[in-house]
């Protein structure tokens, strides 16, 4: 109340980044006062707790995120500047055909970034418990690409057990297909990481993937574990 499904969360801290796995030209390390507003809503929406366990459902309206920050260097070498970015998700569920996750996301910036705060957000590590990640484009280099504005979609359907239903209990197939699509600029001057100018994706990057889990899926003592292969183009 008074803003039926909305939260509200303002932050105040202070922020000291040093670059551990990528090397800077100079000022390496960045020291800031951040202080920000992030707003959150979601049209009845609906929390399942069981224990110590909770399940947000949200099954007919999207959900809309905004976050806005202002940066307020301690160092004299980094300058003050803002950021901001909004991101709507909307999932439809259907009995028969799965569910369909769809992802928009814009933001921009104002001021002159270190390449730590420039938006490089879209990449997502690869690794085996991150490969299923529906924001974040998985062949995107974290270290070699940076943006201060940026407009992505992405589009996932999960099929669920509906394409293939079997009465094996070791072999369950689920499959999952993903397009994703991004364009971004660096509108200021590209900052050097390891000795090379930073990139930005000013012409665009799709992606698309395919994943099955549960080739192979074993019960022990009631607790699953599933083996599961992805595939990114």
């Amino acid at each position: 109340k008074p803003f039926n499904w909305t939260q509200f969360k303002v932050f105040y801290e202070k922020e000291t980044r040093v670059p551990l796995s990528y090397k800077l030209a100079e000022n390496i390390v960045s020291d800031y006062n951040h202080a920000g507003l992030s707003i959150r809503f979601a049209r009845k929406e609906t929390l399942m707790r069981t224990g110590y366990f909770e399940t947000v459902i949200n099954p007919y309206f999207p959900i809309i995120r905004l976050n806005v920050s202002h940066f307020n260097s301690n160092n004299a070498y980094h300058s003050n500047f803002w950021k901001a970015n909004v991101v709507v998700s909307h999932q439809i569920r259907t009995k028969k055909v799965g569910k369909t996750m769809t992802n928009i996301s814009a933001g921009n910036s104002w001021g002159i970034l270190p390449f730590q705060y420039l938006f490089n957000n879209l990449s997502v590590p690869l690794n085996i418990w991150g490969s299923n990640n529906k924001e974040g484009f998985q062949m995107l280099s974290t270290a070699q690409l940076g943006y201060n504005n940026y407009l992505s979609l992405s589009i996932f359907h999960d099929f669920e057990k509906n394409l293939w239903r079997l009465n094996n209990a070791w072999f369950q197939p689920e499959f999952m297909v993903g397009n994703k699509l991004a364009i971004g600029s660096l509108t200021q001057g590209a900052p050097l990481v390891n000795n090379k100018p930073l990139k930005d994706i000013h012409q665009g990057v799709f992606e698309a993937s395919m994943s099955i889990r549960n080739i192979l899926k074993v019960k022990i003592k009631g607790f699953g574990i599933g083996l599961g292969v992805n595939l990114v183009y």
